[in-house]
């Protein structure tokens, strides 16, 4: 096995770029290597241009740059000194991260911190929230915290262990309508705090924003009467 891997790495410097046949050996960036020159019938076809080795890029050579890591070299541009490691040019950087998150190396990824709790650790009816690395509601917020509707935190407002938004007290909803427990939002409800029935409104008949009664809809005053 030993002499497998020794041979391996043998055949791998025999291959390896020296800028032969090329009017220079060197490259002026750390790092990059002069590729070596490929004729055709006496003409120049590719090579003597300073880039990485292409062993970074073969998945049968020892030097083989593996995922999530990747050849710090940008074509386009030539900039890079080819070291083998998060991709900066193309991938997510440290600069993207959002806090909570924090930049891995490891994964070249954002990632939650140390300190988040494991996902499989939240209490019903919680889930773990990879954006806000913790245990929260779906789409309300985090126990404790405003309850959050349409994208926005809504004032005096605060988020129950149920997963439900707890406004009671300081809303105050017209009519016969009621604060939601999900959001907060004044609706009106199918059955009322105080046990109430509220009817279920048919065709043509619509409910009333207000007294939550069904109702026809108000006509429309007609601007041109026919006598």
């Amino acid at each position: 096995m030993a002499l497998s891997i020794v041979a391996l790495l043998m055949v791998n410097q025999i291959r390896a770029q020296t800028g032969r046949g090329c009017f220079s050996s060197t490259c002026p960036t750390p790092g990059q290597v002069r590729l070596d020159a490929v004729v055709e019938y006496g003409e120049l076809v590719s090579g003597c241009n300073c880039a990485c080795d292409p062993a970074l890029y073969d998945m049968n050579s020892p030097r083989f740059c593996a995922e999530p890591n990747a050849v710090n070299f940008d074509p386009d541009t030539l900039q890079g000194d080819c070291s083998c490691g998060c991709d900066m040019f193309g991938g997510t950087r440290p600069s993207d991260c959002v806090f909570p998150t924090q930049w891995d190396g490891s994964i070249c990824d954002c990632a939650c911190p140390s300190w988040a709790p494991n996902p499989a650790s939240c209490p019903y009816p919680t889930e773990f929230v990879e954006e806000l690395c913790m245990c929260a509601c779906p789409n309300l917020g985090s126990p404790g915290g405003p309850c959050v509707v349409s994208g926005k935190p809504l004032a005096e407002s605060v988020v129950t262990s149920q997963c439900t938004c707890n406004r009671y007290g300081q809303v105050q909803c017209p009519g016969n309508r009621e604060p939601d427990p999900q959001t907060g939002e004044c609706i009106c409800p199918t059955v009322s705090t105080s046990g109430a029935y509220f009817p279920r409104c048919e065709s043509p008949l619509i409910q009333h924003p207000t007294t939550c009664d069904c109702v026809f809809p108000a006509q429309p005053v007609n601007a041109n009467p026919m006598y």
